[in-house]
């Protein structure tokens, strides 16, 4: 059994696919929305948590490729995980973040408001939770059963 699947290695192993590119494009533009540049060194991350939650979003619909219709939720999950991934190793620099636009969020049924007493990390860790969860409704719409 391959550990790795072949479209993966090919990801993380050799110049990007134009869809790849495109995904890591939008990721980029989503992330500076939001205050974080990405930089060379990101790129080879971001391919690895760009594939992890493509297939991640296959295995919940039963799908061979991510429907275009969930590309903007796919976008903010790896936008979540990426987030999450450079805070949990401290490589999130949170003053150059900016959360000055971040008041509320809303996602579905749920919302989250902050007040100008919340801290900055806890602004980020409600903005990642919510970044993650993104689309998680959605992709009922589009599962297919498996017999």
């Amino acid at each position: 059994m391959e550990m790795i699947p072949s479209r993966t290695r090919q990801s993380l192993s050799q110049e990007l696919s134009p869809e790849d590119k495109a995904m890591l494009e939008m990721v980029a533009e989503r992330l500076k929305a939001f205050g974080y540049e990405v930089e060379d060194a990101d790129k080879l991350s971001l391919a690895f948590v760009i594939s992890k939650v493509e297939q991640s979003i296959n295995n919940e619909c039963n799908a061979a490729t991510v429907p275009t219709e969930l590309q903007y939720a796919a976008v903010d999950m790896v936008c979540g995980e990426f987030l999450q991934s450079k805070y949990s190793i401290g490589q999130l620099d949170l003053a150059g973040l900016d959360f000055s636009s971040v008041s509320s969020l809303s996602e579905g049924d749920v919302s989250i408001s902050f007040d100008n007493d919340t801290s900055d990390e806890k602004k980020l860790q409600s903005l990642i939770g919510a970044l993650k969860t993104a689309g998680k409704d959605e992709l009922l719409c589009y599962r297919k059963l498996r017999w």
